[in-house]
């Protein structure tokens, strides 16, 4: 017995070291497939002008893959939209349906993320042109040049120069605005133009229940010409719009996408403001005066109550469905309405002398 078990482990580690030594075996060709907060395999090894696939084919959230450094090439070849994303694969999360593939133009290890998930992770070591792998130490920092005392300027023909701040005429991306607290059905805000056109992607993402993982409740494209500001209202779906309601208050995270790089912002909504004019209180009072109620119309909470106080000199009584109020000169009659619905009544003494009670 202890020999078969001996035999087993050997079998066990044998296999072990096989696919270890296949994971770092440079692959011209690596598919990738991503599921619910996994990527199968979560580390390889592709060979320099291979191709790294990736496919998302079963899952029930939102995913894509996030390269952390440049060097990196991608191209969505299935899903919502086609083509090259740069180094984000596709440029905003999606549903079930993607697929891409990405090249990577030096040697090196390249980690990857999920934007939405961020214990999502991976890497793919790209090999050097010989199939050897590359080296993962931290390369030297270049020294910093000092400038001498009384700030002389670097000798004529060479030496270092100050690359501290933008050159120049250098390009600039577009940049998102948003207030972190709104009211409303929709996140407004507004992104100004960088030096060149672009095509701009926000998203919002919103946890639509306690404890629960945050999924997309918008998404929209603009295109932004260079310099412009171009304002924007992205409304929630309707399952955003029903954990506003529900809630009173939603945290809504604001991913802002241009050629592949993203950055968030954190709004929190809540619903629109009421008038006063269109709250429903649960007290109205209504004052019959001589031939005139007033107010001619009033608005009550459902389950509110509708007090007529008498202010004239003459007798009246208050008539509608269900109910009837004495004929008086003086004193309140009560009414609580339990429907939504609108109420006519009359006073049966005086032709013309009517009102109207709305429920909501």
């Amino acid at each position: 017995m202890a020999v078969v078990r001996l035999g087993a482990v050997i079998i066990a580690v044998f296999a072990g070291a096989v696919a270890i030594a296949q994971a770092q075996t440079p692959q011209a060709s690596i598919d990738i497939a991503v599921t619910d907060n996994l990527f199968t395999p979560g580390s390889s090894t592709l060979a320099l002008n291979g191709k790294l696939k990736f496919s998302y084919e079963q899952g029930n959230e939102a995913h894509n893959v996030r390269f952390e450094r440049d060097g990196v090439v991608c191209t969505q070849t299935a899903g919502d939209g086609a083509g090259p994303t740069g180094r984000v694969l596709p440029a905003t999360s999606e549903d079930v349906g993607w697929a891409g593939e990405c090249t990577f133009s030096q040697p090196g290890v390249y980690q990857f993320v999920c934007d939405d998930h961020v214990t999502m992770t991976g890497k793919v070591t790209v090999a050097n042109a010989d199939g050897s792998l590359p080296s993962t130490s931290t390369p030297t920092p270049t020294p910093t040049a000092t400038v001498p005392a009384g700030g002389a300027n670097p000798p004529a023909g060479g030496g270092p120069t100050d690359t501290t701040g933008p050159a120049p005429g250098a390009a600039t991306a577009p940049t998102l605005t948003v207030a972190a607290s709104q009211r409303g059905q929709a996140v407004a805000g507004s992104i100004k133009g960088g030096s060149a056109g672009a095509a701009v992607t926000v998203e919002t993402l919103a946890a639509l229940k306690a404890r629960a993982k945050p999924t997309r409740v918008g998404r929209a494209t603009y295109s932004v010409a260079a310099g412009a500001t171009k304002k924007f209202s992205l409304a929630l779906n309707a399952k955003g719009k029903a954990a506003l309601n529900r809630l009173g208050r939603l945290k809504v995270t604001v991913r802002f996408t241009v050629e592949g790089t993203t950055t968030t912002r954190t709004v929190t909504l809540r619903p629109a403001a009421r008038s006063k004019a269109s709250i429903a209180r649960k007290r109205v009072t209504v004052n019959v005066g001589d031939n005139v109620f007033t107010p001619k119309t009033a608005t009550v909470a459902r389950g509110g109550t509708v007090t007529w106080r008498w202010v004239g000199k003459h007798g009246h009584d208050v008539v509608g469905s269900g109910f009837k109020s004495k004929v008086m000169t003086k004193g309140t009659f009560k009414r609580t309405f339990t429907k939504n619905g609108t109420v006519s009544y009359a006073c049966t003494l005086h032709r013309g002398m009517t009102g109207t009670i709305r429920v909501r």
